[in-house]
């Protein structure tokens, strides 16, 4: 049987997310302890935490399981937050590589394929697509497109 649930963590996991806090008391009965246990150390395990559904999911399901008085040690980590720069890094990134490189390899294809010759320059041809890259990100990330923050 946890085997169908990869390991007995993701079969405790399901039976804490779809049983009764009654269930689940009935399924920890021979060691109350363990539940505690168990619940500790899924808050610290990123793996684990995600067979829950997530932050939200966990902290819903530690309210319904236990009892405020029992709650106490279990920590969830501090969620971490990406630098703003990061963030523009590779949201722009990924469109500006969308819009240029395209374009570029197809008017590569149409140097090497229709007028069947190899470029004289390689590497300035290769320094013209990467400045292609980052004056595209730059001008993207300069406020052209709309860029709302996430609440924090």
């Amino acid at each position: 049987m946890a085997r169908l649930f990869r390991g007995e963590d993701g079969l405790k996991a399901f039976a804490l997310l779809h049983a009764s806090p009654a269930e689940v008391q009935g399924l920890f009965a021979d060691d109350p302890e363990s539940l505690r246990d168990y619940l500790a150390r899924a808050a610290g395990d990123r793996g684990l935490l995600e067979r829950f559904g997530g932050r939200q999911a966990f902290q819903e399901l530690l309210e319904r399981i236990l009892p405020p008085g029992q709650r106490g040690g279990i920590q969830l980590p501090a969620e971490r937050q990406t630098p703003r720069w990061l963030h523009l890094l590779g949201s722009k990134g990924l469109t500006t590589a969308q819009a240029i490189l395209p374009l570029s390899l197809f008017l590569v294809l149409v140097i090497l394929v229709v007028l069947r010759s190899r470029p004289r320059r390689s590497d300035e041809l290769v320094l013209g697509i990467l400045f292609s890259l980052a004056g595209t990100w730059r001008a993207g990330s300069a406020g052209i497109s709309i860029w709302k923050p996430t609440a924090a």
